[in-house]
């Protein structure tokens, strides 16, 4: 009974392992078919970038898209001029470019 309940627990573990190498796959093709984004309109100053300013977020909300709801609500915060920072956090959960106002 033991070697059942052994193999039952290691092919479980390889599939689970095969369906979250599909997963990255997946994401990879859906990465090569984005459409691309048109360049904008914003010109940024001649100084840009410096290490001069703080950035500033104050009461930000975003959505991935129109028809979601928002992903981040009433985020408040201040990054000091010239440091390191890093978003960090699971899969999905809200470090992509891909927001909308």
């Amino acid at each position: 009974m033991e070697i059942v309940v052994t193999s039952t627990h290691a092919l479980c573990r390889q599939y689970g392992q095969l369906q979250m190498d599909f997963v990255s796959v997946e994401r990879v093709v859906e990465l090569m078919h984005l459409e691309k984004e048109s360049p904008g309109t914003v010109s940024p100053p001649a100084w840009w970038p410096s290490f001069s300013g703080d950035i500033v977020f104050e009461d930000v909300t975003m959505r991935y898209a129109p028809r979601l709801d928002p992903s981040l609500s009433g985020v408040s915060f201040r990054i000091p001029a010239g440091s390191n920072t890093a978003i960090i956090g699971r899969t999905g959960m809200l470090k992509g470019p891909h927001y909308v106002r």
